[in-house]
């Protein structure tokens, strides 16, 4: 009888794959696109060169619901066109975890073996990338504002943005602390701190109030998880800093006070732009109700209302920068409960399997939709797909399959 190798070439295969998928912060938009392309391919022949092939139904339901919901808003969504378009935008929703599903048990294992080196990846391709933009600014970085403003207008070398910057460093150095704890060797602990120092620095600069506001969240519960002497004095030492920008620096104070990061729209106050934003959303929940608008007119919706109150951010088609809103526009509260169950679903997994990275990891996105529609642009979905799937895929356990029974004594054993 054939038997399955655990470390085959099709595991090998995607094991190599997923590498790739964490450098994609450094590729272009069309070479990650085609990085998720060879990844679903390369897991669709392992799975079909698996001895005892077995989908993780679980896993998949789960972990698929927000976009289930999103095909369902489809039957009664006017604007197909824009409907479609968020639809393939959405599509790591559920590619990610169709893909993962058919990993074997085996293969399983091998991915969470390698967690840590994906982790390593990931962290060197955002330490390249943020000296890849200060290299970029150089010239400005003698004025700390002059070069927040310019990474702001100019975004990066790959075409991210700045806010999209500072979520992928807040989820990097998240991941440096997961690796300084784990640290053995004394210059492994010093390049962590070193990696920190400046991937905090720079998060500062930037100074998006979601990106630290998440960041600060998910440390500190990743701290008090974990609850180690060499994890608290780390986490104290950036809340000091964090602290001591905020009472002696002005400028730092001034940006930090803006709950919604938004450019400025025909010289409009950040405080009303952030005030119609809310108001509106707000105002059109009782409409959405059960279902919403449909996943091709909820943002219309949204803008219809700005036409009322400010003709500015009408022309700026701004959204509601607030991923749960938007979710409840879309789909409803019926879709906004699917989704609710799908990360508290993960979040009673990771803590059954102390799986205290990824559910730091899954609050500091928690935290970040609260300002940002991260499952809205292809910057943040798949990186938030990427995440979760592969650091929650462990904690889902396959039923076991019941041996085949050949004979009848076996079959009157299995009566008995």
């Amino acid at each position: 009888m054939k038997k399955e190798n655990p470390i085959n070439k099709y595991h090998k295969a995607v094991l190599y794959t997923i590498y790739g998928l964490f450098l994609m912060p450094l590729l272009p938009k069309i070479a990650g696109n085609i990085m998720i392309g060879v990844f679903i391919i390369v897991s669709i022949v392992a799975y079909f060169n698996t001895f005892k092939r077995q989908f993780n139904w679980k896993f998949f339901i789960v972990i698929s619901l927000l976009y289930f919901s999103y095909i369902g808003s489809l039957f009664y969504s006017e604007n197909m066109e824009y409907a479609l378009k968020k639809l393939s935008t959405a599509s790591p929703l559920l590619l990610f975890p169709l893909s993962l599903s058919l990993f074997s048990s085996s293969l399983v294992e091998l991915v969470k073996k390698e967690t840590k080196n994906y982790i390593k990846v990931y962290v060197g391709s955002i330490v390249l990338l943020s000296l890849f933009v200060i290299v970029d600014n150089f010239s400005v970085i003698h004025n700390l504002e002059l070069f927040h403003d310019q990474i702001l207008e100019k975004g990066t070398v790959v075409g991210m943005d700045a806010l999209y910057l500072s979520l992928h460093i807040a989820l990097a150095l998240i991941a440096t602390v997961y690796l300084y704890f784990l640290s053995q060797k004394v210059w492994k602990a010093i390049v962590a701190i070193l990696t920190i120092s400046i991937l905090f620095v720079l998060l500062l600069i930037l100074s998006f109030k979601s990106a630290i506001i998440s960041f600060t969240v998910a440390f500190g519960l990743y701290a008090l998880m974990v609850n180690k002497t060499k994890l608290w004095a780390l986490f104290m030492s950036a809340t000091v800093l964090v602290i001591g920008l905020l009472t002696f620096s002005s400028s730092f104070n001034e940006k930090f006070n803006r709950l919604l990061i938004v450019k400025d729209s025909a010289n409009m106050e950040y405080a009303e732009i952030k005030k119609t934003i809310q108001s509106c959303s707000i105002e059109l929940i009782p409409e959405a109700g059960l279902l919403g608008f449909g996943l091709g007119d909820g943002k219309e919706e949204l803008i219809n209302c700005y036409d009322g109150k400010s003709s500015s951010l009408k022309n700026a088609s701004y959204n509601s920068h607030n991923q749960y809103l938007s979710v409840f526009l879309n789909v409803g509260l019926f879709g906004l409960i699917l989704f609710a169950f799908s990360l508290f679903a993960l979040l009673s997994t990771g803590l059954n399997h102390r799986n205290y990275l990824g559910i730091a990891i899954l609050v500091l996105f928690g935290v970040f939709m609260l300002a940002e529609n991260v499952l809205e642009r292809q910057q943040g979905v798949v990186y938030f797909a990427l995440f979760l799937n592969l650091l929650f895929i462990g904690n889902f356990k396959r039923p076991v399959l019941k041996p085949l029974v050949l004979s009848h004594e076996k079959v009157l054993e299995s009566l008995n």
